[in-house]
């Protein structure tokens, strides 16, 4: 290494000094003072001035972002310098800070959050949002939210020997079902009110008082209250005006009631096999014929409904006109398979859901009726010819003892002298209904029960279609307003 010129090292020595004050002045710069610094203090405290003098908020949850009285950005506000307004907004973004990070303060969560970026996506979004389900809605005039309230009543022990008054279908009226879990209870399913009744109603007082419970226990803003379901709703007739001496009349028409009644016969004679009737049934029939005006006992009498409720145009009208071929003693298994079909849906009976029992291979055939909420497993009862098309399969029902009930998978059967060896009695379409069941109830000025009143409402002997029994439809139908 050579020695430096003693040139070369005085430009190093002044080079080292410049570069040494230009790291004072710097740092000068940067931990003291500006130059400007009064100039600066003087708008501030300008500034401070101002704001001193500008009037407070109207309230204290005005927005900064406000164009009212008051707010930076208020109509008509004397202008501000740049240094005015970077002073305002720092003030503006520290209170928001400030209330952010107060105690309790709740700021928005984006946790979960996605921007949609295709038209694909927001549509599965409103899709799914449709198909949420919905809280159930206050419908009193819709038949069928009636009687899917009546449904809720299935099980007989929930609301076991309540009086007319309390009546499940006084109930549904009202907008109440039954607590699937907890006898007694009723329950809203608008406003989730319940009413608790006592497992006894013998004295008067205690009704009242549940029934004017019925009226008014829902919630103070519940659209049941004052608004329940039509009277006719929990009726098959309509009641004559008071002493007028008319008989009742079908709350549908005659027309309307065949086409249901017909409706309900095609449906029965789809399922694989049909039960046997019990010798009760045969009276009953008979008691019928004879308040229709018509001789011949119950042979007749479905031999006429039959020819009533054909169609004018093909269809099934054939089969049901041939249930009445041969009477009674008519050895045909097509016959009886018709009058059988024919005699449920006049009883009020139609095809429910098949349902698969414990021991069966395949569903088997029931019985509903829509009206009370009861359902027969077809399986519990003698058959009335062989299943046609269906192994027989069914379980083996459990024997009863003469004199005493037995259950039978989820239905009680009844007793029945002419069970046969495996103990499965015959079946009464009658007595199996509920005993608040709108077919049995007899209406008010009537002396028959409501299913013998509508077969003889049906047949032109009874004054069904006439113009008087049309008359006496309207005329109660404005009593019940």
């Amino acid at each position: 290494r050579g020695l430096r010129s003693p040139a070369a090292s005085c430009r190093m020595q002044s080079l080292k000094r410049k570069v040494a004050d230009l790291l004072n002045e710097l740092e000068s710069a940067l931990s003291g003072p500006p130059a400007s610094a009064p100039a600066d203090e003087a708008a501030d405290a300008a500034v401070a001035a101002e704001e001193d003098a500008m009037p407070p908020p109207a309230t204290a949850s005005l927005s900064p972002f406000s164009l009212g009285s008051g707010s930076p950005f208020a109509m008509g506000s004397p202008a501000r310098s740049p240094t005015q307004h970077r002073s305002i907004a720092f003030d503006m973004a520290a209170a928001f800070v400030q209330a952010g990070s107060a105690p309790g303060a709740r700021r928005p969560s984006t946790a979960g959050v996605r921007k949609l970026e295709t038209m694909a996506e927001l549509e599965a979004l409103v899709g799914a949002s449709e198909a949420a389900p919905k809280p159930p809605a206050c419908r009193p005039h819709s038949r069928d939210d009636f009687s899917g309230r009546i449904r809720t009543f299935r099980s007989a022990r929930g609301w076991f020997d309540k009086p007319d008054a309390v009546a499940p279908l006084v109930c549904a009226r009202f907008g109440w079902c039954l607590d699937h879990t907890t006898p007694d209870l009723l329950v809203c399913a608008v406003c989730s009110a319940r009413v608790k009744s006592p497992a006894m109603l013998h004295e008067k007082e205690a009704v009242d008082a549940l029934a004017a419970e019925l009226r008014n226990g829902h919630r103070p803003l519940c659209p049941w209250l004052g608004n329940p379901s039509p009277e006719a709703f929990g009726s098959l007739l309509l009641p004559s005006p008071a002493g007028s001496g008319a008989p009742p009349s079908l709350v549908e028409g005659a027309p309307q009631a065949c086409e249901a009644l017909r409706q309900r016969v095609a449906g029965l004679l789809r399922l694989p096999y049909l039960p046997a009737f019990a010798p009760s049934l045969g009276d009953a029939l008979d008691e019928c014929a004879r308040a229709a005006g018509v001789s011949g006992g119950a042979d007749a009498l479905l031999r006429a409904l039959a020819e009533r409720t054909k169609p004018t145009s093909g269809g099934s009208g054939g089969a049901l006109s041939a249930s009445g071929g041969g009477g009674r003693g008519q050895d045909s298994a097509v016959a009886r398979r018709h009058q059988t079909a024919l005699t449920l849906a006049l009883c009020g009976w139609r095809p429910g859901v098949a349902v698969t029992p414990a021991g069966a291979a395949e569903p088997q055939p029931t019985l509903e009726c829509v009206e009370d909420g009861r359902t027969l497993g077809l399986w519990h009862y003698q058959r009335l010819e062989p299943a046609m098309g269906v192994p027989p399969s069914v379980p083996t029902p459990v024997t009863i003892e003469a004199g005493r009930p037995a259950t039978v998978g989820w239905k009680r059967a009844r007793v029945d002298p002419a069970a046969d060896s495996s103990g499965r009695p015959r079946l009464d379409p009658i007595r199996e209904h509920r005993p608040w069941s709108p077919w049995v109830a007899v209406t008010r000025g009537d002396s028959m029960p409501a299913w013998m009143r509508c077969a003889v409402l049906l047949l032109p002997t009874g004054g069904g279609g006439g113009a008087e029994a049309n008359a006496a439809s309207v005329s109660a139908a404005l009593a019940l307003l």
